[in-house]
């Protein structure tokens, strides 16, 4: 027995199982089956036709384990699936579950390849629900974790897995955040989507470069298309106890008409559109998230029209047209207040403005009215964001037309800020 022993076999079928210690627990926590191979000279451990299974997780592929100098490495091929997510999800905490309630199923194959301090997934292509992405990950868990990324995503519906009752969403439990491990974690990438669907808006080509360091993440520049026109923005977050976040997005040449078909059934509003919005503030996790909420915005609407829908969604009579419209305003405490809009038509000006307050989803604007050889005439925009009134002291359908423009500008204000607040949060 002077030699070192040999261990060699070659495609011998198997299987290895973890079970658990508890007797209420299942018998088996996790069971891989496949061919083995070992090769103890050459360092080099083998499964082919391999079958994994654990939490709702089921795996196939082949796969090595090998010496790489003096630690283990490994590499692979995997096409994995999980059918029931909400498995996943409860076993990884109830965090996890929070922010991906909307998610039923997952798929995935790529090229794995590491060690025991890092792992590399090439060639991915995971398909979360109906949702396709492709692209690569690598991590690193060495004295600082760190991951670099390239992911592209055909289409996301943001609302469906981030869900919320817009922006005065409130924590209950008094429990403040601490955000402060994200200080020991790196990041940098790019992420890629096709077509976002970000509450009734709905954004293209979206390029957002993630850098991570030291608990700041900024993105910049987040570009995207927006109804014909282009959004350029800057983002910074900041994790200690709490989030403090800086935002700033700015869009250039919009059409008004195809944004005003996805947040309105009953009526359609025109022209170009430029719009401005900055936010800032620090979340931390106890109290009504929107109060908040600080910044400025302002907008302009050049070349304008406005026209009533049918129940069938078609345009009926004729289309009121105006020249401008413009307002600017700022946001303290998760309340919107500005008095600068003016609209201007022909042989007309409208001018006003009052307040949109995100912490109940509820608006109250006073405009005036001046028309030629008319004394000036009070319009007041009231209620929710989805079903604001308009009040009108004389009953002349060009003064009902004029309130709903103007409700239909605010409506657009309305959905763009809260969609933004909600990318934040």
């Amino acid at each position: 027995f002077g030699e070192e022993a040999l261990l060699s076999f070659q495609n011998r079928p198997g299987v290895l199982t973890l079970q658990s210690a508890s007797a209420n627990a299942r018998s088996a926590l996790a069971e891989l089956r496949g061919n083995f191979s070992c090769m103890s000279d050459k360092g080099l451990i083998s499964v082919s036709n391999g079958r994994f299974s654990f939490a709702g997780v089921e795996a196939d592929g082949d796969a090595q384990l090998f010496k790489d100098g003096e630690s283990l490495a490994y590499k692979g091929t995997i096409s994995a699936r999980c059918k029931d997510a909400a498995r996943v999800t409860d076993f990884a905490g109830a965090g996890s579950k929070r922010l991906l309630s909307g998610l039923r199923s997952i798929s995935l194959t790529a090229d794995v390849r590491g060690n025991m301090q890092e792992i590399a997934f090439d060639n991915l292509h995971a398909v979360i629900d109906a949702i396709s992405l492709r692209g690569s990950v690598f991590a690193a868990f060495h004295n600082q974790t760190s991951f670099e990324f390239n992911l592209a995503v055909e289409e996301f519906a943001f609302d469906r897995f981030f869900q919320g009752n817009g922006a005065a969403s409130t924590n209950t439990t008094g429990t403040p955040w601490d955000l402060r491990a994200l200080r020991d974690v790196r990041a940098k990438g790019m992420l890629r989507v096709g077509r976002l669907k970000l509450r009734h808006f709905l954004l293209q080509d979206v390029n957002i470069p993630v850098a991570l360091d030291n608990g700041r993440l900024t993105a910049d520049p987040l570009t995207a298309r927006v109804y014909g026109g282009s959004l350029t923005g800057k983002s910074i977050l900041e994790f200690a106890r709490g989030l403090r976040f800086e935002s700033g997005f700015s869009v250039k040449g919009a059409d008004l008409e195809a944004a005003s078909r996805d947040i309105s059934s009953s009526a359609l509003l025109g022209g170009k559109m430029d719009f401005t919005l900055n936010l800032a503030g620090l979340l931390t996790g106890v109290g009504p998230a929107s109060q908040s909420l600080n910044g400025s915005w302002r907008f302009a609407v050049r070349s304008g029209s406005y026209q009533k829908l049918d129940k069938n969604g078609q345009p009926k009579g004729k289309a009121t047209l105006f020249d401008s419209a413009r307002a600017s305003g700022d946001i303290r405490a998760g309340v919107s207040r500005g008095n600068d809009f003016v609209l201007r038509g022909n042989d007309l000006v409208m001018r006003g403005g009052g307040l949109v307050d995100f912490n109940n989803d509820t608006l109250n604007c006073d405009f005036v009215i001046n028309m030629k050889n008319l004394p000036d005439i009070p319009v007041r925009l009231h209620g929710s964001f989805r079903d604001s009134k308009t009040t009108v002291s004389v009953g002349k359908v060009i003064l009902n037309t004029l309130g709903g423009i103007s409700k239909g500008i605010f409506d657009i204000f309305g959905d763009v800020v809260q969609g933004a607040w909600k990318l934040i949060r």
